[in-house]
């Protein structure tokens, strides 16, 4: 018998599409939206034709951009995945992993200086962005961050 991981062929086909759409419907107002569906496979083998793991069938994103006064700007965007494949799972017999995570943002932006605060998850979702197993058909979770806090500040000189 040969040790794992041999007579294993890892060449694989992606193909699919990505949309970004967006709109400032109004000086105070934007919207956007992004989108993407990839077919991604294993193109010879013993696992042709299963998905590759850790790839979304489908991601799609989007939200809306407020600015209420110069140099703010408010920020809510949603992001919703589905149909990824757990890693390990090159059989692709577990369930596909989906989530939706929703998340938060202000920056203010004055000449060459930016500040952020950002809430990320704002749902407190349990979910997780890499879904794993044991490689014998026993789905692990690998939990994403829960409701999280960033800041930030960048200088350009």
């Amino acid at each position: 018998a040969a040790p794992f991981g041999q007579n294993v062929n890892f060449d694989s086909r992606k193909r699919g599409v990505e949309l970004g759409l967006a709109s400032r419907p109004a000086g105070w107002l934007g919207l956007f939206f992004n989108g993407a569906y990839s077919d991604s496979v294993f193109d010879s083998g013993r696992y042709q034709g299963n998905r590759v793991p850790l790839v979304p069938e489908f991601q799609l994103g989007g939200g809306v951009n407020v600015f209420p006064a110069t140099g703010w700007k408010l920020t809510w965007e949603s992001v919703f995945a589905t149909g990824q494949t757990r890693l390990n799972d090159l059989a692709n017999t577990l369930p596909r992993n989906e989530y939706l995570v929703q998340n938060l943002k202000v920056s203010y932006e004055w000449k060459s200086l930016k500040t952020f605060a950002a809430v990320n998850n704002l749902a407190d979702t349990r979910y997780e962005m890499y879904p794993t197993s044991n490689g014998f058909g026993t789905p692990a979770f690998n939990p994403a961050a829960g409701r999280n806090f960033q800041v930030g500040m960048t200088l350009k000189f």
